[in-house]
């Protein structure tokens, strides 16, 4: 799984982190037209939606306009990238009224991340959200928008809330950090006709009024999926011309015939059996013949003799299930300080939802970072293991805060047969050292001896100190500049001196500059402090 860690001290857009559908959402990226005529700036992890529209110049690339979307809009997809065709265009971000050709991933399964404008409950995850307006950063091309707490709801809307991902309730901000996935997507979107009995959500359909009965009449909801929470009576004869995938089938029990005709079954309350009827009358608990169609995990053209109505049931109820990676990491190596290296031989490990359904000996890693085969071929049972002196330098390190992605792939026995894989992250980060102590400065030396230390790519954080001494946080100058300082049990300000720098040697080697940041006055008691 990527776990990708986002700045959020200002909104950041729609970031988009990956596809649902586990494949690689860049293989989705398009290019789209933003016409002259458009007044609107647009910038990266902003949301689009495809218009007509021409400009000055005509369409001579033959490709679809889009413009920024607002609120309720469809969605086509998020901006990733600015084409730049003429060296004097701006490649950070497209300016007002000025055509350019933009890159869309428009992959409508997309999973992101974004920024509610207020804190939200668990109760309001699964809900559905609109965005809000928002300019950019005219600097680093990052989109301001962010998801309306005040259009939440329990309908519908351009995202729906599926992981809340970090909360910050301050009396200076007050935001959600979340994950979230498009709901309203151009692809996905229909048009139902039969009054206003039904609303899309994505690709589900949903009563207009949630509890309403639905009185369909003749209407005609063909082409669109249907989706309905509880239960659903028909009075009439219920037709299906396609198939029906069910879980469980619930039958009254009959004592007598209740009118079946040729093809069809009832349980039979005094046999206590299940009675199929074909033309010469009812038969029990058996079925001989060749299956027409696929139902279930039983597939078009299969000859049942004498099948038991159990074992047929089993069958059509307990189909292939794909196997997935449950679970994919390396022994021993998690989050790791800046200039730590992995050296030497590690263990690969990974868990298969279900081995009897995967191919053997159709283990594949890689380093999606560096582009790197590591192992091919190798059996379904973990682990496997891998020299890390094979990479260049005879080890792997980052000097400074990064990440590096490993993948598992492996062939399921489908017909045809697929692959499915899993990804596993790795962190570099600065340690950040806090605690107490009674002298005015700290040394290199007596930073690294603070009471606490950890590793972590932010500083926005509650930090717990004993009792005496000045309380010090020193963060390495490329984590955010701390500036606010509150006692967790008050709320109050804890005023801190003006931060300083101090040259910081770390244990591997790796030097670096530290803001070291010192309460005004020595704190006889212990305390918590939300920094930020």
């Amino acid at each position: 799984m990527i776990d990708q860690f986002i700045q959020i001290t200002s909104p950041f857009g729609i970031k988009p982190i990956k596809s649902i559908i586990a494949a690689p959402f860049s293989a989705t990226t398009i290019e789209l037209i933003v016409p002259d005529t458009n007044a609107t700036a647009l910038y990266i992890n902003d949301i689009v939606k495809t218009v007509d529209a021409s400009d000055s110049n005509g369409n001579e690339f033959g490709i679809e306009y889009c413009t920024r979307a607002t609120a309720a809009d469809p969605i086509r997809g998020i901006v990733v990238d600015f084409k730049v065709i003429h060296e004097y265009e701006n490649s950070v971000y497209r300016s007002a009224s000025t055509r350019r050709i933009v890159r869309v991933c428009q992959d409508p399964f997309l999973l992101c991340q974004a920024r509610i404008n207020a804190v939200i409950l668990s109760t309001d995850v699964n809900r559905f959200i609109d965005i809000d307006t928002g300019l950019g950063n005219t600097s680093t091309g990052i989109s301001s928008i962010q998801l309306d707490y005040a259009t939440i709801n329990d309908h519908g809307g351009q995202f729906r809330i599926t992981k809340i991902l970090d909360i910050v309730n301050t009396t200076d901000n007050k935001y959600t950090v979340v994950e979230c996935v498009i709901q309203k997507h151009e692809f996905l979107e229909g048009v139902v006709s039969s009054g206003d009995l039904f609303d899309r959500i994505g690709t589900t359909i949903v009563p207009h009024n949630a509890g309403d009965d639905l009185a369909m009449g003749t209407g005609d909801i063909s082409g669109t999926d249907g989706n309905f929470t509880g239960d659903v009576n028909v009075d009439g004869k219920l037709t299906v011309d396609g198939m029906i995938d069910p879980t469980a089938i619930l039958l009254t029990p009959q004592a007598v015939d209740p009118g079946v005709v040729a093809g069809g079954f009832y349980y039979d309350s005094v046999a206590g059996q299940f009675l199929f009827k074909d033309a010469s009358g009812f038969n029990k608990l058996t079925y001989t013949g060749t299956t027409t169609v696929t139902v279930g995990g039983i597939a078009a053209g299969t000859t049942l003799t004498n099948d038991p109505v159990i074992s047929t049931l089993d069958k059509i109820l307990r189909p292939y299930i794909l196997p997935s990676f449950t679970a994919f990491a390396i022994t021993g190596v998690s989050t790791l300080e800046a200039g730590q290296e992995i050296t030497g031989s590690k263990n690969f490990t990974w868990t298969i939802s279900d081995p009897t359904h995967a191919v053997p000996n159709s283990i594949n890693i890689d380093d999606i970072t560096n582009v790197i085969s590591l192992v091919t071929g190798h059996s379904l049972a973990s682990p496997a293991s891998v020299n890390f002196s094979g990479y260049p330098g005879g080890g792997l390190k980052y000097n400074i805060p990064a990440s590096n992605i490993w993948r598992v792939l492996a062939t399921n026995t489908d017909v045809p047969a697929a692959s499915f894989f899993k990804l596993y992250t790795a962190n570099w980060y600065w340690l950040l050292h806090y605690g107490t102590s009674t002298n005015t400065s700290l040394t290199e030396t007596q930073i690294k001896a603070l009471a606490s230390s950890l590793l972590t790519p932010t500083t926005a954080r509650t930090y717990s100190f004993a009792a005496g001494g000045y309380k010090y946080i020193c963060a390495n100058e490329d984590l955010p500049l701390l500036t606010t300082f509150k006692d967790s049990s008050t709320m109050l300000d804890v005023p801190f001196e003006a931060a300083v720098t101090v040259s910081v040697t770390n244990a591997y080697s790796i030097v670096s500059n530290y803001k070291v940041y010192r309460s005004t006055n020595i704190m006889g008691a212990a305390i918590s402090i939300i920094a930020s």
